[in-house]
C-alpha cells in the first residue's frame, strides 16, 4: 500500500511539473508569433502587430467579420499541407471582397492555392542562390524593394508565371540551383529574378513572396523585412493564418495543457476538484501509512505481543509471517 502510494504520488507530481513546464515554455514552432527563438516571428509579430488567426473563415465568419476585407490582410506563411476546395473558395470569397492574401513559400505548397484561385503566379521551387549579394553566405542573398531598400533572404526560391508586379528582386548575380550541387553550372537560370509580387483579384490582392524565412527572428532584422512587409500591407490589420501548418508534438501538448487549465479555471471544476480531493482524503487509511503516532511500526508490536503471549513458538517463523503481512497490507 505504502509503494503504491508512493508510485501514485510521484506520478501526480511529475504530470504536475511538466503541464507547468508546457505551460511557461514559449512555444518553438517554425514561424509562431510567441516564438522568441530563431525560428519564431515574434520580432515581427510584435512590431507589426501581427493577430493570430485559426484560418480564413474566422475573418470571414468569426469575430472580425465586421471588419471589411479592404481594412484586413491574411499572412500564410510555409505551408505544408496543400489548399483543398473549400478553403481556396473561402479565399476567393475574401479576396473578391477587397481582402489581401500574404503568402510566403519556397518549396511551392502555395501553388495549389494559386491554381485553384485561377491566377497565374506561381513559387519555382529551386534554391536561390547570390554568390555577390549576400549576408553572410549565398544561401542568405539580398534583395531589392522599391518601397524599403534592401531586404534580406534565407533559401529563398523565385516567383514564376505572369499577371504580376514585382515587389522585390535579386541581382543580376543570382541564379537558380537546379541541381543543388550549391555552385553556378552551365545552363541554370540567372537574375534578376522576383523575389515577391502583387497580382490584382478582384477588388483584393494576391502577394506572394517566394521565401518564408522572411519574418524569422533570425533574418528580418538583417534587412528592412519588416518594413517591407508594412509598405506591402499598408494600414490593414494583418492576420496570421496557421491553418496549413503542421504543429509540432510540443505544440500540441502545449495547446493541450492550455485546454485543461481553461477547463479547469471554471467555478464547476475547482469545485469537483474541491469534492474530490476531499473523498481521496477519506479514502485513504492514514494508519496503515508509515508508523503510527507512538512512533513504532504496529507490526513490531504485534511481534513481540504474539512473541511474550506463545514463548513456544518458533521467532523465524513469527518474522516470516509478520514479513509477509507487511507486503501484503503495507
Amino acid at each position: 500500500m505504502r509503494a503504491r502510494t508512493a508510485a501514485a504520488c510521484g506520478i501526480v507530481a511529475a504530470l504536475a511539473i511538466a503541464a507547468i513546464f508546457l505551460a511557461f515554455t514559449p512555444p518553438v514552432d517554425d514561424f509562431d508569433p510567441l516564438n522568441p527563438y530563431w525560428n519564431g516571428i515574434s520580432g515581427a509579430s510584435s512590431e507589426l502587430k501581427i493577430r493570430r488567426s485559426t484560418t480564413i473563415s474566422e475573418i470571414l465568419s468569426g469575430p472580425t467579420s465586421a471588419s471589411p476585407p479592404a481594412t484586413t490582410a491574411l499572412l500564410i506563411i510555409g505551408p505544408d499541407a496543400p489548399f483543398g476546395g473549400e478553403y481556396i473558395e473561402a479565399a476567393r470569397q475574401y479576396i473578391l471582397g477587397g481582402g489581401m492574401i500574404v503568402v510566403m513559400d519556397d518549396f511551392g505548397t502555395a501553388n495549389s492555392l494559386f491554381e485553384g484561385l485561377g491566377a497565374t503566379v506561381r513559387i519555382d521551387g529551386r534554391r536561390l542562390l547570390d554568390p555577390l549579394y549576400m549576408f553572410k553566405t549565398q544561401q542568405c542573398p539580398k534583395a531589392l524593394s522599391a518601397s524599403s531598400g534592401e531586404i534580406a533572404l534565407d533559401y529563398a526560391s523565385a516567383v514564376t508565371g505572369s499577371g504580376f508586379s514585382t515587389l522585390a528582386e535579386s541581382s543580376a548575380f543570382s541564379y537558380l540551383d537546379t541541381n543543388g550541387n550549391g555552385r553556378r553550372d552551365e545552363g541554370e537560370p540567372e537574375g534578376p529574378f522576383a523575389v515577391a509580387a502583387t497580382a490584382p483579384y478582384g477588388a483584393g490582392k494576391l502577394v506572394v513572396v517566394s521565401d518564408s524565412s522572411l519574418m524569422i527572428n533570425s533574418v528580418a532584422a538583417l534587412g528592412n523585412n519588416t518594413a517591407f512587409l508594412r509598405s506591402v500591407v499598408g494600414n490593414r490589420t494583418l492576420y496570421l493564418d496557421q491553418s496549413h501548418r503542421s504543429p509540432s508534438m510540443f505544440s500540441q501538448a502545449k495547446s493541450a495543457v492550455a485546454a485543461a487549465l481553461s477547463v479547469l479555471s471554471s467555478p464547476e471544476a475547482r469545485y469537483l476538484l474541491a469534492i474530490g480531493a476531499v473523498a481521496i482524503a477519506l479514502a485513504v487509511n492514514w494508519d496503515s501509512i508509515g508508523k503510527d503516532k507512538r512512533g513504532k511500526d504496529r507490526y513490531d508490536e504485534e511481534l513481540s505481543r504474539v512473541a511474550s503471549e506463545h514463548p513456544s513458538w518458533d521467532a523465524v517463523d513469527l518474522l516470516k509471517i509478520q514479513e509477509e503481512r507487511r507486503k501484503a497490507y503495507g
